[in-house]
């Protein structure tokens, strides 16, 4: 019977695990981008990598409520990445939002975010045409999103070199040290656009403003990626997939 019966349970929990998998995965929301996206024609697959400012399912009771705002409607391109995957690695090039550039719908220029407006297809059109950017895929986040899939993880580990703060995104790092951030404190440290360090007593802007901020994410982006690729729980990947 163990020898009938065991390798008859392995079976099925695998069997069940990859059926769970695959209906969350299909269970994803899609976008209709039309031909915005490029098949990938080489070894390299290109990325466009958006975080969108909407605030639905933000309710009172969410942490840092406060700093994100529940009466902000609709949704913006807050966050804009190209991530490239090629030969195992993967390189990072953020957009700033502010970039001047020629809206492919309307042919104005003005700032990239706003090409988002009319549609994420007409975003990559713009990234394409003025970055010449060929994207093959598309992924979109937001700010609930964002946060449970930190705290899916157990959080996410950041060094402060000194006390920070932005009392506009919530951020209130009262040490210097490794933090361990969790969902909403690290949405508070992405989300940063007017980052204040405290050194030796004296507040310190950091002059880069939403220049510093991208760097913040891409740091973000790489140890929520490191912290994935290193779990070895199943229950922790689990919650990530979900």
């Amino acid at each position: 019977w163990l020898y009938l019966y065991l390798p008859l349970a392995v079976i099925l929990l695998l069997g069940g695990s990859l059926a769970w998998v695959y209906l969350r995965f299909n269970s994803i929301h899609r976008i209709d981008m039309g031909d915005a996206l490029a098949p990938a024609s080489s070894s390299a697959v290109d990325y466009l990598l958006v975080g969108s400012d909407s605030r639905e399912g933000i309710d009172a009771s969410t942490p840092n409520v406060g700093a994100i705002g529940t009466e902000v409607t609709g949704h913006r391109s807050d966050t804009i990445i190209a991530l490239r995957v090629e030969g195992g690695k993967a390189t990072m090039m953020s957009i700033p939002r502010d970039l001047w550039a020629t809206n492919a719908a309307t042919g104005r220029n003005g700032r990239i975010n706003a090409a988002y407006n009319e549609s994420p297809a007409n975003l990559v059109r713009t990234v394409t045409a003025n970055l010449g950017v060929a994207v093959n895929h598309y992924i979109e986040v937001d700010f609930v999103s964002f946060s449970r899939m930190v705290d899916a993880i157990g959080g996410i580990d950041i060094a402060f070199p000194h006390p920070a703060f932005d009392r506009n995104s919530g951020l209130n790092i009262i040490a210097a040290g490794t933090h361990r951030l969790d969902g909403s404190q690290a949405l508070a440290y992405v989300r940063s656009r007017h980052y204040v360090e405290v050194v030796d007593g004296r507040q310190v802007p950091d002059p880069t403003g939403d220049l510093g901020r991208n760097l913040r994410q891409q740091t973000f982006i790489r140890t929520v990626l490191r912290e994935v690729g290193a779990t070895r729980n199943p229950w922790t990947l689990a919650r990530v997939v979900s």
